[in-house]
């Protein structure tokens, strides 16, 4: 599974209950484990959730009541990301809003600093969390939004 690559699109949810993400048809169900966390890449801000439950759902209750038969696996192939789909619910945790000021801010500590000493192999240990603010979440993205 690659990290960067989306698992699916928020459809619904809302900030006490939660996102429902519908996982795209290459991912499978059984990847998905409770506890895991996952980003959502909103528009604005990446919001930092836990997979709080992984469900099943069907575009049509047609496909309950007649299900293709077990050895058919050119139907499940089919059916599989469309017909059916995998949906998992996440809580998000934290939010994360980059911001060009906090980027100007590091780009400028590093190049005073890198004027005032000479070049060294050893770390810096000057704090940079001034770069990252992580904020409680009291928001939520919009829909169809990827879920890494």
């Amino acid at each position: 599974m690659n990290p960067e690559q989306p698992l699916g699109s928020v459809i619904q949810g809302s900030l006490s209950q939660g996102l429902e993400v519908r996982l795209h048809a290459n991912v499978s169900v059984e990847d998905m484990r409770v506890g895991k966390f996952l980003v959502v890449q909103g528009v604005r801000s990446r919001f930092f959730c836990m997979l709080t439950d992984v469900a099943l759902g069907t575009a049509s209750p047609r496909i309950l009541s007649n299900p293709p038969d077990p050895s058919n696996t050119f139907l499940q192939e089919v059916l599989a990301g469309t017909g059916t789909y995998g949906t998992v619910n996440l809580t998000p945790m934290l939010m994360f809003t980059p911001t060009e000021v906090g980027k100007q801010e590091v780009t400028s500590k590093s190049k005073s600093s890198k004027a005032k000493s000479q070049p060294s192999k050893l770390a810096s240990y000057e704090s940079q969390t001034n770069a990252v603010e992580l904020l409680p979440v009291k928001t939520i993205p919009q829909p169809l939004q990827p879920s890494l």
